[in-house]
């Protein structure tokens, strides 16, 4: 008797049975690795818009005259202002759209950044969650003019970015109207 060799039932079962796990792992596995990439961009995204943002506030700082608040010691605002290298007051705000709950939930707003001169705002930064300015007491030899900005920027799904930096206006020799 002359039989052909041929798989049995029980051996093409398992490994119709070991493809479908292979396969169902290396889908699972593309899905998950294109969830956290759209995930990166979108954090590359928010930390990219942030930093230049912040770049901009500190440069703004770095050329004003000095701080006007907050001052040493106030504690965190979501404000601050300065003076500008031309003397003109200058504030950066946090804004919240119309009908967005306060300050504690955050809810996305814009920096803005505002002119004496009764300008346009101008928009530094979209979807910014909150905005920390603050000047720490000065003790003995501490420089009075040095802010201290965090920048919490929205992510993907609503997870928060935190951005720090630090600035001080430049010494200025003339004096501005502000000061007399």
């Amino acid at each position: 008797m002359n039989r052909k060799r041929a798989f049995s039932f029980v051996e093409i079962l398992l490994v119709v049975g070991l493809s479908t796990v292979f396969l169902v792992l290396l889908v699972q596995f593309f899905r998950t690795s294109n969830y956290y990439a759209r995930d990166l961009d979108a954090r590359v995204v928010a930390i990219a818009t942030g930093n230049t943002a912040l770049r901009r506030v500190v440069k703004d700082i770095q050329e004003g005259r000095r701080l006007l608040a907050p001052v040493p010691g106030q504690g965190d605002l979501a404000w601050g202002s300065w003076l500008s290298a031309d003397g003109q007051p200058v504030t950066l705000a946090l804004e919240r759209p119309a009908g967005a709950p306060p300050s504690p939930a955050w809810s996305p707003g814009r920096l803005v950044r505002r002119g004496a001169t009764g300008g346009p705002d101008e928009v530094l930064a979209e979807g910014v969650l909150a905005l920390y300015l603050r000047v720490p007491p000065v003790p003995t030899g501490r420089d009075a003019q040095l802010m201290h900005l965090t920048l919490v920027m929205e992510a993907a799904r609503g997870q928060p970015i935190f951005l720090i930096a630090s600035a001080r206006p430049t010494a200025a020799d003339v004096r501005c109207p502000l000061d007399r």
